[in-house]
């Protein structure tokens, strides 16, 4: 018999089931939901995206804030990013920053064929990608992708498809 965590049981009530969500995976994915918007986020009901129940989203959101990930405005009635989030953020992108390493090589590229060149990072948790970084040629029809914003992976390979074979090596 298959366990499952209850809807209403909130993060950590795993039931013995080793997919359902752990507290850390919430708070977690509150992290993610405060930096996807500049705007600071109400108090009251979680965002939509999180779906689950109130009190587990305040429960994780007290830690949050407790331990400086989080930082709530009684005044505005709202949450944002802290300053350890801010801190920790700095340092893996200080340590990792794989666009200032890619940059030489994709103007590289671009002075070589003057066609654009995009960096993709591939997201294996969410099997999806994201074009971090591009350099622009000097043609007259630029391309338009969204940056930072995670993609299914197949609409990088349709892209892909569709550009001349020799073109395609040279891409990869």
């Amino acid at each position: 018999m298959k366990h499952r965590a209850s809807p209403t049981a909130g993060p950590g009530t795993t039931n013995g089931d080793p997919r359902a969500p752990s507290a850390l995976s919430f708070a977690l994915s509150t992290c993610c939901v405060l930096s996807a918007n500049a705007a600071e986020r109400p108090f009251g009901k979680p965002p939509l995206s999180l779906s689950w129940p109130p009190a587990p989203f305040h429960r994780i959101l007290d830690i949050l804030v407790r331990d400086g990930m989080v930082e709530r405005d009684p005044v505005e009635r709202s949450y944002r990013i802290g300053p350890e989030l801010f801190r920790i953020s700095a340092r893996v992108v200080e340590r990792y920053d794989i666009r200032t390493l890619a940059l030489p090589f994709m103007h590289e590229i671009v002075k070589s064929c003057n066609e654009a060149c995009f960096l993709g990072l591939y997201l294996p948790v969410s099997r999806k990608m994201i074009f971090a970084e591009k350099v622009e040629s000097s043609q007259l029809l630029q391309y338009q992708f969204p940056m930072n914003t995670p993609l299914s992976v197949l609409w990088g390979r349709t892209e892909l498809r569709s550009l001349h074979t020799c073109r395609r090596m040279r891409s990869i």
